[in-house]
């Protein structure tokens, strides 16, 4: 069973509701799970795309370069994980490196939405 979590939209409207609008962040339209297959990525509800995770290998020292928030760590900071390329039946896929800290990866990425979305079309190839 898993803990609700709440924005901090929702927090900021539930503890102090007379907040002036321009001081209340704005929804956030993606979202990221965690699940048993490994990461999903939901916009306002609906699955865009199943990021599974691939175990590490090699020196665990390299450095990898998170794909949203352009931290650069060593690989136990950050997890790789591969997304199908819709139409492709399992024969291709992209790769791509986040950060296993996602309230951390959130705080750093600027562009509100933008690093998402660049994500998105390199993956979906939009």
């Amino acid at each position: 069973m898993s803990e609700k979590t709440y924005s901090a939209r929702e927090i900021v409207l539930s503890l102090f509701p007379g907040t002036d609008a321009v001081l209340v962040p704005l929804p956030e339209p993606y979202r990221f799970e965690r699940t048993p297959e490994g990461l999903r990525l939901l916009r306002d509800g609906s699955e865009l795309l199943l990021l599974a995770p691939i175990a590490a290998a090699g020196n665990a020292s390299t450095q990898v370069l998170c794909d949203l928030c352009q931290r650069s760590a060593p690989r136990h900071y950050l997890q790789m994980f591969r997304a199908e390329v819709p139409g492709s039946k399992g024969r291709r896929y992209r790769y791509v490196s986040l950060c296993r800290d996602p309230g951390g990866c959130e705080a750093r990425r600027s562009g509100g939405d933008t690093p998402v979305e660049v994500l998105l079309s390199r993956v979906l190839g939009n």
